[in-house]
């Protein structure tokens, strides 16, 4: 979890680079592109990244087939180090600062 109860790793990343995620790599079987409003639309559900999940294997033949396919995914689809949200840029320099206390 990141931040506020509830908020986990997916909820970082926005609602345009989930679809840009899903448009490179889980094409839709009904060949509309994602959009951002496809993705807006499934963060007011219980659990965003089930429903995420969900929705992507569900309306692509090439669907993630579980949670850490979806993010893998999506990682696969940024193209620069700019794109990854700042929290979790913090996150990684801190555990990048703490590993090497211990060399």
């Amino acid at each position: 979890m990141l931040g506020a109860p509830g908020q986990e790793f997916e909820h970082e990343f926005s609602d345009e680079q989930w679809a840009q995620a899903g448009n490179t790599l889980w094409k839709r079987t009904d060949g509309l592109p994602w959009k951002a409003a496809d993705i807006a639309a499934l963060r007011g559900g219980p659990k965003f990244s089930a429903e995420l999940e969900n929705t992507f294997r569900v309306n692509s033949e090439t669907g993630p087939s579980g949670k850490p396919a979806t993010m893998a995914g999506l990682v696969r689809s940024l193209q620069d180090a700019s794109e990854v949200p700042a929290k979790i840029q913090a996150i990684f320099a801190k555990i990048t600062k703490l590993a090497a206390l211990d060399e």
